[in-house]
């Protein structure tokens, strides 16, 4: 069974990003990369993540952009290939937006 979920969500509005939920979704991806055999470090990730959440929270308030979510998860990814050297591919960039997606509905922090 496959299941598919939208958001409408504009950031702390109908889920809270508080920073509690940010450190789960870094730590599960760091697990994700590591079972690829990628060494990644949470902090690493953790501080990739929020970077790029800072950005986009910014460009949508100054610019008014929005950017496909997939976008910003190839983001964050292209971001992780260069810091540790790792070949991106799509399959990991679907991995990644499952995990996160996955993560916002099955975590108790919110």
């Amino acid at each position: 069974m496959s299941l598919r979920v939208i958001t409408f969500d504009a950031y702390n509005t109908l889920i809270n990003y508080g920073k509690e939920l940010i450190e789960e979704i870094a730590m599960n991806i760091t697990k994700y990369l590591k079972s690829l055999d990628i060494e990644a470090h949470f902090d690493h990730v953790y501080e990739i993540y929020m970077g790029l959440d800072r950005e986009i929270r910014l460009r949508r308030v100054v610019e008014m952009a929005y950017v496909p979510p997939m976008d910003n998860v190839r983001t964050f990814l292209e971001r992780l290939a260069r810091k540790y050297g790792i070949e991106l591919n799509e399959k990991m960039v679907m991995d990644v937006a499952n995990i996160i997606a996955n993560t916002l509905l099955e975590s108790k922090k919110m």
